[in-house]
């Protein structure tokens, strides 16, 4: 074993407990550990997308961790049963990102499909949310699901909503859905100067003319010549 993968799991546990951190501050996922454990995570994964067949849904799952991640990839398995074209009567899924990494001749799958250290926790969870709002149903876990989606999206998306509505019983106490993952802007504040000034600016007529000249000019009609007849190119008598 390398000295990158050493320690007993230590780099693994430190990495976890930073991930785990970081998706706290999320509002699609809810995340315990299960018995203390860092290797094994217990997740609620919250669907907030109105176009999705599965849209709020909170949806328990379970994954796991060894003491070599992130070299290899963890498990993730839906502990309620989901009717879709890929996840497994078990709760796993048919997802490339779980696979380990390199190129799977096959399968068809190409290394930069599936596990590589550079993906993380969080990039496993977006491609389940993914993966639930748009089946890949070339090659399901379920091929009645699959068969279903393709040909009667009325039934399945009726199949869906009855899921998600058992999925709501696992809320836990206390949580609060999120209905949208868009923060409220917050309120807009008023610039106490500009105010002032845009004000000032209306009220400060000191009843000035752009047009002074005109009083100037009303001596002399459109020929040039003025009240008395005579013109400005005439020389006045000597």
């Amino acid at each position: 074993m390398s000295s990158s993968r050493q320690h007993n799991g230590k780099g693994a546990k430190t990495r976890l407990m930073s991930e785990m951190k970081e998706l706290d501050k999320e509002k699609w996922v809810n995340i315990d550990v299960v018995n203390d454990n860092i290797l094994r995570w217990r997740v609620g994964l919250i669907v907030v997308n109105p176009e999705s067949a599965f849209n709020g849904g909170y949806f328990k799952a379970e994954m796991t961790f060894t003491d070599e991640y992130p070299y290899e990839p963890p498990t993730f398995r839906f502990l309620i049963p989901i009717y879709h074209p890929n996840i497994y009567p078990d709760g796993k899924l048919c997802i490339s990102i779980l696979h380990t990494p390199g190129e799977d001749i096959m399968s068809g799958e190409q290394a930069s499909e599936r596990w590589t250290p550079l993906q993380g926790v969080e990039s496993v969870l977006r491609s389940v949310l993914l993966l639930l709002d748009d089946p890949e149903i070339n090659s399901p876990a379920n091929v009645d699901a699959g068969v279903m989606f393709r040909d009667d999206r009325f039934a399945y998306n009726k199949r869906a909503a009855e899921i998600v509505e058992k999925s709501k019983k696992d809320v836990p106490e206390g949580f609060i859905m999120p209905t949208t993952l868009v923060d409220a802007p917050p309120p807009k504040v008023v610039d106490d100067d500009a105010a002032f000034w845009d004000e000032s600016d209306e009220e400060l007529d000191f009843g000035g003319s752009d047009t002074g000249d005109d009083e100037d000019m009303a001596d002399f009609d459109e020929d040039g010549e003025d009240e008395d007849g005579a013109s400005e190119d005439e020389e006045s008598p000597a």
